[in-house]
């Protein structure tokens, strides 16, 4: 797939997301304790809060001039565990490069930004 097909792709694909809140410093308890303290307030009907998927970081990464309200440069928590590499880690985006990288849950404080299905 060329590369103006998959930042189209992307673009698509994160234009069908709605971005929470400005992103925080947080290690990743906080970030799962901040997801749900969000969802516990919805009413309902309303679409739940989530970590994004890496990808979904990614696609804000390489669409950064169509979205980037918001997003400041650094590590953004994501909702993929890395079993492969160790224990107790996760992957993060960095939005400075784009690069996915792994992240440590405990020691490490990153940005969270929460993110939903568009209504």
């Amino acid at each position: 797939m060329s590369q103006e097909m998959k930042q189209g792709t992307d673009s698509i694909e994160a234009s069908k997301l709605e971005w929470g809140p400005e992103p925080v410093q947080m290690d990743y308890a906080e970030a799962q304790v901040k997801v749900l303290e969000l969802n516990a307030g919805l009413n309902e009907g309303e679409k739940l809060w989530r970590l994004p998927t890496t990808d979904e970081l990614v696609a804000v990464f390489n669409n950064k001039t169509l979205i980037s309200d918001g997003f400041k440069g650094g590590y953004y928590w994501s909702s993929i565990e890395n079993k492969i590499k160790e224990a107790n880690s996760v992957y993060v985006v960095d939005m400075n490069s784009g690069s996915v990288v792994n992240g440590d849950m405990f020691n490490k404080i990153v940005y969270l930004r929460l993110v939903r299905d568009a209504a």
